[in-house]
């Protein structure tokens, strides 16, 4: 009887352990069961009101988090282009499921990172993906008078063929 009495005042009781039973639990290291998530989510989580009382509790400094995010490489900031033409975004997308007009199973996309103008090509296979590079140079070139700087892509197979360097 005695130890009941002593659980049922404690804030918290055995909260490592599923069926964890204390709603008033505010212990900061039951965030390590929510897999180390940090206090923006859990305030996000305690706005829709999923976390009951645990929403109040600021979260200390965590050793694990901390290490994490220390040995986590940096993105630089990548620059954007200042001239149309300048640099431009290719990616092959298939084969799909099912076939386009004309049996193409495969898109290649081709986006200026300046303006944003995108241009895609059907393709009935990988291969014919020059001769829309090709296409795509032709018309934006004539069209701008600027010669393509750089075509930035995945090192997809169909980009790292002879014929296309």
């Amino acid at each position: 009887m005695g130890g009941k009495k002593n659980m049922m005042k404690a804030k918290y009781y055995n909260y490592q352990k599923m069926g964890h039973f204390a709603r008033e639990c505010t212990d900061p290291k039951k965030y390590v069961r929510l897999g180390h998530i940090g206090q923006e989510r859990i305030t996000r989580l305690a706005r829709e009101g999923l976390l009951g009382s645990l929403a109040k509790v600021n979260l200390p400094a965590c050793e694990p988090c901390m290490v994490e995010e220390a040995r986590r490489k940096l993105f630089g900031k990548a620059k954007k282009a200042t001239h149309p033409l300048e640099l431009v975004h290719s990616h092959i997308c298939g084969q799909m499921n099912v076939r386009a007009r004309h049996g193409a199973f495969y898109f290649l996309t081709f986006i200026d990172d300046y303006s944003r103008y995108g241009s895609v090509y059907l393709l009935s296979h990988r291969s014919k993906a020059l001769d829309c590079f090709k296409r795509f140079l032709a018309e934006d070139e004539n069209q701008r008078k600027i010669n393509l700087k750089v075509l930035r892509t995945d090192r997809g197979r169909e980009y790292l063929s002879k014929q296309f360097k």
